[in-house]
């Protein structure tokens, strides 16, 4: 997390939903995002808005690990103490994926996509 806090207040959300496989228990196995979100980001005295809208696709294991395939943008939170990617708030734009483990930690594959640290644009 960035040395102050950041608040994310949705300016648009339009985004759309659609469960695409569900385990035999009928919890979500496979989802689908798409559509329209925008984001105001204020901390530190400064705000920005970000658009983060695209698709994307959340695959649910069992263990509680989300794997996520995105084509557009993402908004994330990485906390303090996180293997696999530093701690702090997140804007990723482009093709890439990211790996929610059930306990936490998340890591991020921004091969194909831009990242913006909202630490260092609110500082």
């Amino acid at each position: 997390m960035c040395a102050f806090t950041v608040r994310g207040d949705i300016v648009q959300d339009e985004e759309e939903v659609r469960t695409l496989q569900t385990y035999p228990d009928g919890t979500v196995k496979l989802e689908e995002f798409r559509g329209p979100l925008v984001i105001r980001f204020t901390g530190n005295g400064h705000s920005v808005v970000r658009e983060v809208s695209g698709y994307g696709w959340f695959h649910h294991l069992k263990d509680g690990t989300r794997r996520a395939r995105i084509d557009g943008g993402f908004s994330t939170g990485v906390k303090q103490g996180n293997i696999g990617y530093p701690a702090g708030e997140y804007i990723i734009q482009g093709k890439f994926n990211v790996v929610m483990k059930a306990g936490g930690n998340q890591i991020i594959y921004p091969a194909h996509a831009t990242v913006e640290v909202l630490c260092q644009t609110l500082a």
